[in-house]
């Protein structure tokens, strides 16, 4: 897919942007994620084609969408990288041990203390330390604990090192600080 996108000319590429607009314009509320997330793979995709090879990226995006493998029924953008793409990228999991949450327009969401025996419970942050990170020699230890790296709704159990290649886990996630409306700039 990425070699593909990279030897397509410019007004191409701005053809897929709009093909792939269109089919998320015709989302239905009912079956969203996976035609969502592979759109998000596509145009990820497509932006990276448009780079110099061997240029480094970082994505920020939700653990849903990063995670290596289909899970739950959802199929998330991440795991449409082919096994050639999967060599050059990396999935890493973030979640928080305590804190909250927010987005705009909304008050934050307390997040309840982790619990003692979830990953996050279980792999604190050093004294003194932010956050811990757990790479992908050591999360194997750590498949099967319950964890809310697929969302902060509630604890469950996955095989954490299938699902993504590390986990940052935060000692106290912070909701945003929005410092002005999301408007355009004139």
């Amino acid at each position: 897919m990425m070699a593909a996108a990279r030897a397509r000319p410019a007004n191409a590429r701005v053809g897929l942007f709009a093909a792939s607009l269109e089919s998320y314009v015709k989302f239905t509320d009912d079956d969203s994620f996976n035609p969502r997330d592979r759109l998000m793979h596509e145009n990820l995709a497509a932006a990276l084609g448009t780079l110099p090879s061997h240029t480094k990226t970082v994505v920020w995006t939700a653990n849903v969408h990063a995670s290596r493998i289909p899970h739950d029924g959802a199929k998330p953008a991440a795991s449409y990288f082919d096994s050639a793409d999967r060599k050059s990228i990396k999935s890493i999991g973030i979640v928080a041990a305590s804190g909250a949450y927010g987005r705009q327009g909304r008050k934050p969401t307390p997040l309840q203390p982790a619990s003692p025996g979830s990953l996050e419970g279980m792999a604190p942050a050093a004294d003194g330390a932010e956050s811990n990170y757990l790479s992908a020699r050591q999360l194997p230890a750590y498949n099967k604990l319950p964890s809310r790296l697929l969302g902060y709704g509630g604890y469950r159990s996955g095989e954490w090192s299938q699902l993504f290649d590390g986990v940052i886990i935060l000692k106290r996630e912070r909701p945003p600080d929005f410092v002005r409306p999301p408007k355009p700039r004139a």
